[in-house]
């Protein structure tokens, strides 16, 4: 039997809160900036196709607080992590499709794209020049060593934490060009506050996950919040870009700091649970997933599963 649920719904953001008076359009530099898009999906997948050195393990860490990390694994961590980042980069899409279609819509999302590339190609080159061992890499249970083992270079690619900068960027980015086409205070502050807070749920999910060490994740979120900014602001300036009005600056202050707060709280079994190979699933086996949720009035996340 199917079942579905609304977990966080954005009610407040409505796809009707274009207004006539918005902001003007960003200008879009089209030979340009689809070669910087270009540039950043290329060197994505370039990386990818690279070798990483893995000879031997890294002797020290670069701030001791990130040793007491070696050897955590959590898988279900590692899938909730995925989840709240995919919702994340998703929903900034869907609110601006959501408005309606023209031509300026066209040129935010090409913005928001061109962002995301250029995030994901920044770090793409960064985890195969450093090669730093994933903090599961260091675990001394068979399990997770065979685990590792079978994840190749991948294993050594944990600075810096792509999904923290992804999602920072897409939150940050989003939430800027949401902000452009909206008079409604209160929805632009519940953009910024759900984005930022899932971008921190997942930054803080990857540290449980045993993905990346507490520096890693810093980075990223340094890195993507700040190609999150340059993104529209390079587009927007001199073109009377909206600012943000005090509810959304404490929403985009206070949001983060919420998210990486409830992935430390969040009742995992065990920090450092193993990673087993996937198990055959039951057909009376319960399973759910987070996928993007939207309505005629606004969008959110739904929780959708199966019994």
């Amino acid at each position: 039997m199917g079942w579905a649920f609304a977990l966080a719904a954005l009610g407040a953001a409505p796809a009707r809160a274009q207004s006539a008076d918005a902001p003007p359009r960003p200008r879009v530099w089209w030979v340009a900036d689809s070669i910087v898009t270009g540039t950043g999906v290329a060197l994505a997948l370039g990386a990818s196709l690279l070798p990483v050195n893995a000879s031997g393990r890294w002797q020290s860490e670069p701030l001791p607080f990130d040793t007491g990390y070696r050897g955590r694994s959590s898988s279900s961590a590692d899938s909730l992590s995925d989840s709240s980042g995919a919702v994340a980069i998703v929903i900034p899409a869907a609110l601006q499709v959501g408005q309606g279609f023209d031509a300026a819509t066209g040129e935010r999302l090409f913005i928001y794209a061109e962002t995301l590339s250029v995030t994901l190609g920044i770090n793409a080159v960064a985890k195969v020049l450093v090669g730093r061992p994933r903090p599961y890499f260091y675990s001394s249970d068979p399990r997770v060593a065979r685990f590792s083992a079978r994840q190749g270079k991948e294993t050594h690619l944990s600075f810096y934490s792509g999904h923290s900068a992804l999602t920072f960027a897409a939150g940050v980015s989003g939430s800027l060009l949401f902000t452009q086409t909206s008079n409604d205070r209160a929805a632009r502050a519940t953009v910024w506050g759900t984005e930022l807070f899932l971008a921190g749920l997942t930054a803080g999910l990857r540290v449980r996950a045993g993905q990346h060490f507490p520096t890693d994740v810093l980075v990223g979120i340094l890195v993507g919040t700040g190609v999150g900014v340059a993104g529209p602001y390079i587009h927007y300036r001199r073109r009377g870009m909206r600012g943000l009005c005090l509810a959304e600056a404490v929403a985009a202050g206070a949001a983060p700091v919420a998210g990486l707060v409830t992935s430390a709280l969040l009742p995992f079994d065990d920090d450092v649970s193993v990673r087993l190979e996937p198990p055959i699933a039951s057909p009376r086996s319960p399973r759910w997933a987070l996928v993007p949720w939207a309505s005629p009035y606004g969008l959110g996340v739904a929780g959708v599963g199966r019994f």
